[in-house]
């Protein structure tokens, strides 16, 4: 549905949710069978919540550094696990702070009814919970600006001037909220009405400051109650990294006025990248967990010794390549192999070898053999 509005100080505004099906439609599929395939494998509650403080770090490195913060993803697991980080502005502080509080309401969050319907007072407060505290010059949490903005850059498309008037914003928001929950909008993919959210919020670009904080925790929370729900999150850190195309796909967005296909195409890109690392996170655990049972059967049987046994463990634990030489000199190996020769040292590695726990390229360095449990 394309919606165009005539604000009061004669501004067009469109709100499209046009797009080239040809190269859009694969892209959904694809990240609607990865959904649901990654949401029916089974994980331990420690190993998913775990994974979860993992992605919500990385989620709120990279939304907050977008917009200048500079916290690491360390630094930001440390403030979640109450650690002393070290000294940052009182701003970059309290942007962290209220980051890691809005994604704790983001996973609690339920929504009534069958769909999420969102509304203004919704967006306020999204965007109250994420700049209150701040000492943002103009802006005033959950409230609409009343000032003339500048966003963007000449290296990402231009400089972009919103909406200006109080008036027009308030009645883009009015006309927002309409569409967005509008029966076409809440029958297509959570995908296409997340990013679609994302790109029309941050195109009226309603506050002083935050508002690109603010269209992407949006987006995360369709995405959530439709039970995409790491991915949600993922999203941002994926934007992050890749900034500049981030930025353009705004800019080549907003010269094609109905055309929402650059856009939609960078975040549903996004989402499959998102998906495919999901994936691979979530296997990854799952050999984990599988090939210490193997081992610890192995050990029980009498096929390893305890030495050998923890040795390919802690080559588990440091990822990392390993020489005959490693196990009497490098921590922590030489806390296994201090009291054994040389000859023993051999043998083991040659014996995991054989049994394909270990993999050696050049007969110097192992490594572990992923092979082992595969079909």
């Amino acid at each position: 549905m394309v919606s165009k509005k005539v604000t009061a100080t004669s501004k067009v505004f469109m709100f499209s949710d046009y797009y080239d099906k040809k190269v859009i439609s694969e892209l959904i599929s694809r990240a609607e069978i990865l959904n649901t395939t990654i949401s029916d494998i089974p994980m331990l509650p420690q190993q998913a919540a775990d994974m979860d403080n993992e992605i919500v770090a990385e989620a709120i490195t990279g939304t907050a550094a977008i917009e200048g913060n500079p916290y690491t993803e360390q630094d930001i697991l440390d403030v979640m696990n109450k650690k002393d980080v070290k000294n940052y502005s009182l701003n970059h502080e309290i942007e962290v702070e209220n980051l890691i509080a809005a994604y704790k309401t983001l996973d609690n969050f339920q929504h009534e009814g069958e769909n999420f319907i969102i509304t203004e007072e919704f967006i306020k407060e999204l965007h109250n919970s994420l700049t209150k505290g701040l000492t943002y010059k103009g802006n005033t949490p959950g409230f609409y600006r009343d000032k003339l903005i500048k966003v963007g850059s000449e290296q990402h498309g231009g400089i972009y001037r919103p909406p200006s008037s109080l008036n027009d914003i308030e009645q883009l928001m009015a006309s927002f909220i309409e569409w967005i929950n509008s029966d076409e909008l809440l029958s297509t993919s959570p995908f296409i009405r997340a990013a679609l959210a994302h790109y029309h919020l941050s195109l009226i670009h309603p506050f002083f400051a935050g508002n690109g904080r603010t269209a992407r925790l949006l987006e995360a929370y369709i995405l959530h109650s439709a039970n995409v729900q790491h991915v949600s999150k993922m999203l941002a850190s994926y934007y992050y990294r890749n900034k500049d195309q981030y930025f353009l796909s705004f800019s080549s967005t907003k010269r094609k006025s109905k055309d929402t296909t650059p856009f939609l195409q960078f975040v549903l890109e996004a989402v499959n990248a998102s998906l495919d690392e999901l994936k691979n996170r979530v296997y990854g655990y799952l050999y984990d967990l599988t090939m210490r049972e193997f081992l610890n059967i192995m050990k029980n049987d009498g096929e390893l010794n305890t030495r050998q046994h923890d040795l390919v463990l802690l080559l588990m634990e440091e990822d990392v390549e390993i020489t005959l030489a490693n196990l009497h000199t490098e921590k922590p190996f030489v806390y296994l192999y201090k009291d054994v020769t040389e000859q023993t040292a051999r043998r083991d590695l040659k014996k995991l070898s054989d049994m394909n726990l270990l993999k050696s390229d050049d007969n110097k360095s192992y490594h572990l053999c992923f092979d082992t449990l595969m079909f």
